[in-house]
């Protein structure tokens, strides 16, 4: 009798143990460990010190560690290709951009990694819009008046950005497209050196992110023409949108977002979604996007996931457009 019922324990604890309560015992209780959040840009750059303080918001909602992992190089692809080949396991988060998930993959002739199917989308984090500035020495004071001065000297006007293949070269591009307009690109390393050239006059105009604009256009310096953002932005109140300005197709953005790598568990992104929902949330990281100029947003996994695949085509079509040829 006795034997009968160590086996009937014994048979018990075999069935618990391949029971699917006690398989989803880990993701039940995770994260028990420090989380790794792997940014694809080097240390201090406005991708860096977004997720930096977004890392923190998220430890405080998982209640565990968030270290940041920088893995820079190649427009971010590098950092893109380690996060895609971690363990799906919740631990190894990727903090994914417009650059590294829409981009990037339709610049570079091969990355290592596939932006939709390497991925599981967790959620958007933060969004906000460029603003299109001109040297007030151009006499334009619109968006209209702008593209009418570059279809009246076509291939005389320039404009610049932080880099060829970034978000406001493209912008740029995507501008030119819609306006039908011939303007000269001039890239340069990052968008802080740009902007004292736009202001001297070197280059005419370019897009750029609205933080810290308004003292450049109070003062004077550079005038702002269009937000592209579906709503006006506090800093620059008199400043239309690109709807306003009558072109509503130039609305477009940059972005940020939580990636974990394809395979996650439903336990675990649901986690995961819920913990960055309470982090954007938080008067601490609103207060330090809303200082970059980007706004703090969540979505569902789905909602995300839709959204990186509209991007990813969408820029895609503006790179083959623009005859930006893969490096």
């Amino acid at each position: 009798m006795q034997r009968i019922v160590v086996l009937c324990f014994l048979g018990l604890l075999g069935a618990l143990a391949s029971s699917p309560l006690l398989a989803q015992t880990g993701a039940a209780n995770y994260p028990v460990k420090p989380v790794k959040l792997l940014v694809p840009f080097p240390p201090g750059g406005p991708t860096d010190v977004a997720a930096r303080v977004f890392a923190q918001s998220l430890a405080d909602a998982l209640g565990q560690q968030v270290t940041i992992d920088n893995r820079g190089g190649a427009g971010g692809t590098v950092g893109a290709g380690v996060a895609a080949r971690e363990p799906a396991d919740g631990y190894s988060l990727f903090y994914g951009s417009t650059s590294t998930l829409a981009m990037a993959p339709h610049l570079y002739a091969s990355v290592p990694y596939d932006p939709v199917k390497s991925f599981t989308a967790v959620s958007l984090v933060a969004r906000g819009p460029m603003v299109l500035v001109v040297n007030p020495q151009e006499g334009v004071s619109t968006l209209g008046e702008l593209i009418a001065l570059a279809k009246a000297r076509p291939g005389t006007l320039n404009y610049g950005s932080g880099g060829t293949g970034t978000p406001l070269h493209l912008a740029g591009e995507l501008f030119k497209s819609l306006a039908g307009i011939d303007a000269v690109h001039v890239p340069y390393k990052g968008a802080g050196p740009a902007m004292p050239d736009l202001i001297r006059g070197s280059i005419s105009f370019m897009f750029i992110s609205p933080a810290g604009l308004g003292a450049l256009v109070q003062g004077g310096k550079v005038r702002a023409l269009a937000i592209t953002g579906p709503q006006r932005v506090p800093g620059l109140p008199d400043v239309p949108t690109s709807a306003e300005a009558g072109m509503p197709a130039l609305a477009v953005s940059t972005w940020n977002g939580l990636v974990a790598p394809a395979g996650v568990s439903k336990d675990i992104l649901a986690r995961l979604n819920q913990a960055v929902h309470a982090a954007v949330k938080s008067d601490t990281l609103q207060k330090a996007l809303t200082r970059l100029g980007v706004d703090p947003v969540g979505s569902s996994p789905e909602e995300f996931a839709a959204f990186v695949r509209e991007q990813h085509a969408r820029w895609g079509d503006v790179i083959r457009k623009a005859g930006i040829r893969p490096e």
